[in-house]
């Protein structure tokens, strides 16, 4: 779209250069179809999408062990019940549109449409004990082998498989462990330039007998969200506690805050 000005009979176009602003005559036609503010005049051009949607899941697991010499294949396989809820309304821009208005009644009176599939995770772990290296684990996860697809009235939501695989080296007092999406992943987004993900990171932890200590490095290197740091601490078995906030900062009304968080 352009910005496209009407002065009685006159259309004028606004330019932008080396040397700033300035503009130049066009045509009725250039206004009605690349004006920006004759689309607002409109009022059924451009719109702003919004969308609710959350997922509900029951999983049901199972696991088996061959036990080798110096060697533990693990398999396991879960089957998840997801209910999918959806909500999603065009709020349409106008040179009279009030966004809050339309904000509060798209959270306050739009019905949500609910949906359910199956989706199926598989997974794989390889344990190794070997003398001078002892109780090293590598592991291959398949999430979501069967593609669970919701269909609503107005929209269609796809979640994808995703492949990842990591290793770890275990001690009676600590653990490293490090893993790793294998491809990009969709993100849940409306967005015309679809955004991905792809997770790498690693961390450690330390048991000091009553308590367990967890810190972690992760990164996203399909988005711009900084190094992502985490932590966790864990009391008596049971008491867990965890955190994790990214390097990289955004704003919003005079306040910064990690991206990621």
């Amino acid at each position: 779209m352009d910005l496209i000005l009407k002065n009685g009979s006159n259309y004028y176009k606004v330019n932008l250069d080396s040397g700033g602003f300035g503009y130049s005559q066009t045509t009725q036609t250039d206004y009605e179809e690349h004006s920006l503010a004759h689309a607002l005049e409109l009022g059924n051009v451009h719109s702003v999408v919004a969308r609710t949607f959350w997922i509900n899941e029951i999983p049901i697991g199972y696991a088996h062990t061959f036990y080798l010499k110096n060697v533990n294949l693990n398999f396991g396989i879960s089957m998840r019940l997801m209910s999918a809820s959806n909500a999603m309304s065009d709020i349409w821009l106008s040179t009279s549109t009030n966004i809050g208005d339309s904000a509060k009644k798209f959270a306050t009176n739009q019905p949500f449409e609910t949906k359910t599939a199956i989706a199926v995770d598989l997974g794989t772990m390889v344990e190794i004990d070997l003398p001078n290296f002892p109780v090293s684990h590598l592991w291959f996860c398949r999430q979501e082998y069967q593609y669970p697809t919701f269909r609503y009235a107005n929209s269609e939501i796809q979640i994808k498989p995703q492949y990842r695989i990591g290793m770890a080296y275990n001690r009676s007092f600590f653990a490293l462990a490090f893993d790793a999406d294998l491809s990009k992943n969709d993100m849940l987004s409306d967005s015309f330039q679809r955004p991905y993900s792809q997770m790498i990171g690693g961390g450690a932890k330390f048991d000091i007998k009553v308590v367990d200590l967890r810190l972690g490095l992760m990164k996203d290197i399909r988005q711009d969200d900084g190094l992502i740091l985490t932590g966790g601490l864990n009391i008596l078995g049971f008491l867990d506690l965890a955190i994790q906030a990214g390097t990289a900062l955004g704003e919003a009304q005079g306040y910064r805050f990690p991206k990621i968080s």
